[in-house]
């Protein structure tokens, strides 16, 4: 997970909670934003044609924790990634999501976009609560922030949202 605070300003916080890198500061479009990064993570290994089994889930603000999650619906297998909400990221202070499957950014071997087979069919859902277990409203939004990308196109119609939840398919 990547938290990311846009126009924050050149001086970014001073401390992180344990488990979340410092902050670091980024220039992008003339703003300085500030960003850090909860990990390591390494998700299981999946090979491209077993996609269609797996679904990603991101949580956030759930019981005061941020959860990045991979499920194997073939193997009944999800490994998760779990920290401290310390942004308070459930409540009234969430403003976008970005969840989805990205290129390594910062490759030193190439471009940062994931590229899949034809026809690869990838399902993203993002589940919003605050920090009392309550959920939060969602809408579904086309743009986003982050440089890496994929060779992925939304599946037209497929965006829900309501409130706690937000679902997409992507396909190409």
């Amino acid at each position: 997970m990547q938290y990311w605070l846009i126009g924050y300003g050149s001086t970014c916080p001073t401390s992180s909670p344990s488990g979340v890198s410092n902050w670091h500061n980024d220039t992008v479009d003339g703003q300085y934003d500030c960003w850090a990064s909860s990990g390591p993570y390494t998700a299981a290994t999946e090979l491209p044609s077993n996609l269609g089994n797996v679904l990603l889930e991101g949580i956030t603000g759930q019981s005061g924790n941020d959860v990045a999650k991979m499920c194997d619906y073939s193997t009944d297998q999800c490994t998760a990634l779990s920290a401290t909400d310390f942004m308070n990221l459930g409540s009234s202070n969430w403003t976008y999501s970005e969840f989805n499957v990205f290129g390594y950014g910062g490759s030193p071997v190439g471009p940062s976009q994931a590229n899949f087979n034809s026809g690869t069919p990838i399902g993203v859902e993002v589940h919003l609560w605050d920090t009392s277990g309550n959920s939060d409203p969602a809408t579904c939004n086309g743009g986003g922030y982050t440089a890496e990308t994929n060779d992925l196109t939304l599946v037209s119609g497929s965006c829900s949202a309501g409130t706690g939840y937000m679902d997409f398919s992507e396909s190409n």
